[in-house]
């Protein structure tokens, strides 16, 4: 998770390739494939991360309330400890670019 400023002025909390978000009033889920390498942006499809972003926290620069990156049983275990499995992935991109 990278502290930098966005091209347009936000912060990235989750880098590249980012396929698929979820969110409620507290949280955002997404899953993410990795970029392997940064000069040319390859994105390792083979390769899933979760994350969890805690909206109530102080997550801007901070990185409090961000869980990731995670593997999908630990997504799932912290989801239920979390309350949040009740969310669904109800916004996606291409899962290869």
């Amino acid at each position: 998770m990278a502290e930098k400023d966005g091209e347009y002025g936000g912060a990235e909390i989750i880098p590249a390739y980012v396929y698929a978000v979820g969110h409620n009033k507290k949280f955002i889920i997404a899953k993410q494939h990795p970029v392997t390498n940064e000069q040319d942006e390859k994105v390792d499809t083979k390769k899933t991360n979760y994350f969890i972003i805690d909206m109530t926290k102080d997550n801007y620069y901070k990185k409090e309330g961000i869980y990731g990156p995670l593997t999908e049983n630990v997504f799932d275990s912290l989801c239920k400890k979390l309350n949040v499995e009740s969310i669904e992935f109800d916004i996606s991109y291409p899962d290869k670019p």
